[in-house]
């Protein structure tokens, strides 16, 4: 079968392996070369350069080497859309991709080519127009390419002819981002990102008027962001984080509308989104903190890991730091709560308390209350006793009915009072009537009200 008229060869999303052989050349007549997302190595054959229409060449996710020079010097004048992310080509970008004046997506993502950008870019013509006048058809045959747009991959079909972008990220580029690019007008995508470019943004950026994307993120850019970049009116998505820029970010334009994580990186940068302001404002200058820190440095994330391990720890420690000493040191869980019941007592217990003591003086004005008799609290207590005047040293030792159980064994002994409580004798000196008249009261579980039964 004669295949020398054959127009596309679409070949992708399969599981090709070994080298793409040199009787590709022979396909003299090929508008469309699609051989992505295979398992393709080795080296581009020279003799691509003897297909002298192509329109599209997408050689994207394989493993692909070599110089790009070998093949790119005589291709074909009609290229439109070069396609070869995710590979393992190396070297400089060559000069020749310049002279495709009909070339209007540049993908190179994700590849080990190094040097700079070359100044001759801006000659990229179709880049240029503000609109594109060429149709990527090949006799009627719709392609559709899969590229990487505002950090997202979408497959573009019969849009493709609209679609101008140059994506040049992950790589190892090196020098500054020459001000040629900023006459390519039509640009709606430009990603420079992961490389290590140095240097300032362009001043005339505003230039490309129709740029959707911009990403630049992860390089050693410096210096201010343009004032100039606030007129990109249609700038919808926008990554300038993880670079040297320092000062305010321009304020009242369109770079506003953006989140945080795009200018996260850049220590002395500030200014709304970034921080509330900067230094020298009337307002002191305050990181804004950023939740969903996706993207970030591993700086942020190291700082957001020790902050939420470091909250719960704090918690339990400051927790148990007050509770433990409570729950395993019964005298001063008892001080602790005895101090709890003074503050209520003191706030709404001291009418009530006047008024009964003045009911048991009216009621017990003549007679004293014997100290064999059994007294019943209407709160519990821990243990209570009645010291004999006046000469309490003879008291001896008598028997009180608690409502608390074990029953409790009180003994009185002149200015001492002993009791027993859970099998643990303590004894507290110097109460005798310093707390209530006439009576001995030490560690109370409840209220100091109590009545004769």
């Amino acid at each position: 079968m004669n295949y020398s008229q054959l127009r596309v060869l679409n070949l992708g999303s399969n599981h090709l392996t070994g080298n793409i052989p040199s009787s590709i050349g022979s396909l003299t007549a090929l508008l469309v070369l699609s051989l992505d997302k295979n398992n393709l190595s080795g080296d581009l054959p020279v003799s691509l350069q003897n297909c002298k229409y192509l329109m599209i060449v997408d050689f994207s996710e394989n493993h692909l080497s070599g110089s790009l020079s070998n093949w790119l010097g005589n291709s074909s004048v009609d290229l439109s859309a070069l396609v070869l992310r995710s590979n393992k080509f190396h070297g400089s970008i060559p000069q020749e991709i310049c002279h495709f004046n009909f070339l209007q997506i540049v993908d190179l993502a994700s590849n080990k080519l190094s040097g700079p950008i070359p100044r001759c870019f801006g000659n990229l013509s179709a880049m240029a127009e503000q609109s594109p006048t060429r149709t990527i058809i090949a006799s009627g045959w719709e392609e559709t390419v899969f590229l990487v747009t505002k950090g997202k991959e979408y497959e573009y079909g019969e849009m493709l002819s609209l679609v101008i972008s140059m994506d040049l990220s992950s790589n190892n580029l090196i020098g500054e981002i020459p001000k040629e690019l900023t006459g390519l007008y039509g640009v709606r995508f430009l990603n420079l990102s992961n490389n290590q470019l140095h240097g300032k943004i362009p001043e005339n950026i505003s230039a490309m008027k129709f740029l959707e994307s911009l990403d630049i993120s992860m390089n050693q850019l410096k210096g201010v962001i343009p004032q100039s970049m606030g007129t990109l009116t249609f700038l919808s998505y926008l990554n300038l984080s993880h670079n040297n820029f320092s000062g305010r970010i321009p304020s009242g334009t369109q770079l506003q509308s953006f989140g945080a994580l795009s200018f996260i990186g850049n220590r002395d940068l500030c200014g709304p989104p970034l921080t509330p302001s900067c230094s020298g404002d009337d307002t002191p200058l305050k990181p804004i903190p950023n939740v969903d820190d996706e993207g970030g440095g591993d700086g942020d994330w190291i700082d957001m890991k020790w902050f939420c391990i470091s909250v719960p720890l704090g918690f339990v420690v400051g927790f148990w730091g007050v509770v433990g000493p409570l729950a395993f040191n019964r005298a001063w869980r008892y001080a602790f709560f005895k101090y709890l019941d003074d503050i209520k007592y003191k706030l709404f217990g001291g009418g009530s308390e006047k008024r009964d003591s003045s009911t048991r003086a009216g009621a017990h004005s003549s007679k004293e209350l014997p100290l064999t008799t059994p007294i019943q609290f209407s709160m519990p207590l821990l243990w209570a006793g009645k010291v004999g005047d006046p000469n309490p040293s003879q008291a001896g030792a008598h028997r009180i009915s608690l409502p608390v159980k074990p029953q409790a064994l009180v003994g009185i002994d002149g200015q001492n009072c002993h009791y027993m409580f859970t099998t643990k004798v303590i004894t507290q000196s110097g109460f005798g009537s310093s707390l209530l008249p006439r009576t001995c009261v030490i560690l109370k579980a409840g209220v100091e009200r109590f009545k004769q039964t």
